[in-house]
């Protein structure tokens, strides 16, 4: 069988990389940049592929990009562009690699704040509000927002996973013979780590009051169409606009913080870490000890002021959890139709 030559042209070659196109676009930047460097330093290229001088030229190359400020990342990225380019090199640039632990050490901790049980309550509830009252024209911007925050919170979803939901990615529990009693099961096609644990990834949300707001965004929703109608960029700009709301700016609030938030409190609540590592899907426990350590202590060290503690005891008194959703449907709310605040 003869294949079309654009077809073929465009089939990746399976002994050359093992990478997805962005990675190895990824790659070939840092490796051009690597070169430039090597060109204005006097590094012959070609000698590169001798371990010796790839380590030499890596640990001045990363040197300066700590000097610039420019992210470790990039510094991670030269010395594997450099190891795909020469396979040989790779368990032989431990050198280069020491630099790049001693540069994550001088890091300071970037971590996501972790959102808790009554701050998620806090800004469901003000997102409700904005919705409902402050910002109708908005309603469905808002109402999603919320849901996404519970669904985030819950199901411990990346936000790119999380904006990325399709309708036909959730199954509820009313489908027919499909459905799972008591609890939705959200299906990430993409997920950020698929090539270390799966390439379809599933996540569950059974908290009740969770999974009726799920079910009442899905339902008037088609299968290709998306959960929440906004991408990364809008869910952070909704996020700053509670925190100012709330008075809750300095604690770092974003969409990353639900993920962190959640398995910290599933943590807390006595799930185990065989449990959390499977419902978040994380590669390792290592790495989920580290990163609940981190937002365990993130959440410690958050302090509130005494305007946003006063916001917040006011609201939290009045709706102690978040309500189960309107009895108007999703589809007539995204139409116009009022909602009346006291359903909360």
């Amino acid at each position: 069988m003869i294949l079309d030559f654009k077809i073929a042209r465009s089939m990746r070659n399976l002994q050359q990389t093992h990478h997805s196109p962005e990675h190895v676009g990824r790659l070939l930047a840092a490796r051009s940049n690597l070169h430039k460097y090597a060109q204005r330093t006097g590094v012959n290229w070609v000698s590169v592929k001798r371990s010796r001088v790839a380590n030499e030229l890596l640990i001045d190359y990363i040197q300066y990009l700590y000097n610039s400020a420019r992210p470790v990342s990039e510094g991670v990225l030269a010395i594997l562009s450099l190891q795909s380019l020469h396979l040989r090199l790779k368990g032989k640039l431990k050198s280069a690699w020491n630099s790049i632990d001693s540069w994550k050490l001088s890091l300071p901790v970037t971590m996501r704040s972790p959102i808790s049980e009554d701050f998620l309550t806090a800004y469901v509830l003000t997102a409700c509000m904005f919705g409902m009252v402050w910002e109708p024209q908005n309603i469905h911007l808002w109402l999603s927002a919320a849901v996404a925050m519970l669904v985030g919170f819950e199901a411990l979803l990346r936000p790119i996973e999380l904006v990325g939901l399709l309708r036909a990615n959730v199954l509820l529990p009313t489908t027919f013979m499909l459905g799972i009693p008591g609890q939705a099961v959200l299906t990430v096609a993409k997920p950020k780590n698929r090539r270390f644990a799966g390439r379809v990834q599933f996540r569950l949300v059974k908290h009740p009051i969770v999974l009726a707001w799920l079910q009442w965004l899905c339902c008037d929703l088609m299968a290709h169409e998306p959960i929440f109608p906004f991408d990364r960029s809008v869910l952070r700009a909704l996020f700053k606009k509670l925190g100012q709301k709330l008075h809750t700016s300095n604690l770092h609030f974003t969409p990353a913080s639900l993920r962190a938030g959640g398995a910290t409190q599933k943590f807390l609540n006595g799930l185990s870490l065989d449990q959390i590592k499977f419902a978040g899907a994380w590669t390792s426990i290592q790495s989920l000890e580290h990163y609940i350590q981190e937002a365990a202590s993130m959440r410690n060290m958050s302090s509130l002021s005494t305007q946003a503690h006063a916001i917040l005891s006011a609201l939290l008194r009045q709706w102690p959890r978040v309500p189960y959703p309107p009895q108007v449907s999703w589809n007539q709310c995204r139409l116009g139709a009022k909602v009346k605040a006291v359903q909360l």
